[in-house]
């Protein structure tokens, strides 16, 4: 399912980002696809899991916009 992490524009030291990936249970293993609105900061996430270690990252480019206008399309609420 998908999940909301805000941030603040800033990137933070490594320990931070992997103490908040692991509060938010993003774990190494996993297949990880950002979203956003328009794939920017969805961007910004992808590369900084794979500075991580997360080799099984990708972006939906159509980002929340083209998902959420979709009838034939998930979404959980």
């Amino acid at each position: 399912g998908g999940m909301n992490e805000p941030g603040d524009q800033r990137f933070r030291s490594s320990d931070q980002l992997r103490s908040q990936m692991l509060k938010a249970n993003v774990t190494r293993g996993r297949r990880m696809v950002c979203y956003d609105g328009s794939g920017i900061a969805a961007s910004k996430l992808a590369f900084v899991l794979t500075l991580l270690g997360h080799d099984d990252v990708a972006v939906y480019d159509g980002g929340w916009a083209e998902w959420g206008d979709r009838l034939d399309l998930p979404v959980d609420r």
